[in-house]
């Protein structure tokens, strides 16, 4: 019988802190001085959270494919090479002291980019598998949205600034500086009032994420 009347101090607890720390978010935020000054000290709290949970995750994500290694289960060795550069990046990291550290940025400028560049490089042979299926599709809107992912693709490459292919260039910033930048400002506005509408919610004790 005890037991439910102390979840309910818990829970009664826990939504009053968070009330409590949200407010004083939303009015450092406008204001100056003693707010401003624990908006601060709330932000260094995050901060200390958001590493102490990167942290874990490595930990899990570790221990996940260490065990798939252990187990020579189905592609191991991808979960080899994850499990060996994961720790040699910490490890150069730890070792130079941080993430500004000569060899850290070298992995991240002739490793991680070029791997992002072949990355980007294989939407070439995406667009190029969709544009066998277009006309399967029958459907206009699909065909507008990749004939526009096209020319902006194109646009970027270096051949596309020679004549006469600089026409293409040139529709791809006018597609970057107009339709592209106003579904982005939608977006993000689409964005700032979900958060908010999630912000008040929690307040609200409607949605309690801190109790699972």
């Amino acid at each position: 019988m005890s037991s439910r009347p102390t979840s309910t101090i818990l829970v009664s607890l826990n939504l009053l802190i968070a009330a409590i720390a949200g407010i004083v978010t939303i009015i450092g935020f406008f204001t100056r001085g003693t707010f401003a000054d624990i908006l601060g000290m709330l932000a260094q709290w995050v901060t200390v959270l958001v590493g102490f949970a990167l942290l874990v995750g490595l930990a899990n994500l570790l221990k996940v494919h260490i065990g798939r290694v252990i187990k020579l289960q189905r592609d191991w060795f991808y979960s080899l090479i994850l499990v060996s550069s994961a720790l040699a990046v910490l490890g150069l990291g730890l070792a130079g002291g941080g993430p500004g550290d000569a060899y850290v940025a070298w992995v991240f400028q002739w490793i991680y980019l070029p791997l992002g560049a072949a990355l980007f490089s294989l939407l070439a042979f995406f667009l190029t598998t969709a544009l066998f299926r277009l006309p399967k599709m029958r459907n206009a809107e699909a065909a507008i949205l990749l004939i526009t992912a096209l020319i902006v693709i194109v646009g970027q490459a270096p051949f596309s600034a020679t004549p006469p292919l600089d026409i293409l260039s040139d529709i791809r910033t006018w597609l970057m500086d107009y339709p592209v930048l106003a579904a982005i400002r939608a977006i993000i506005l689409g964005v700032a009032f979900g958060a908010i509408a999630t912000s008040l919610r929690v307040l609200l004790g409607f949605d309690r994420p801190y109790m699972e």
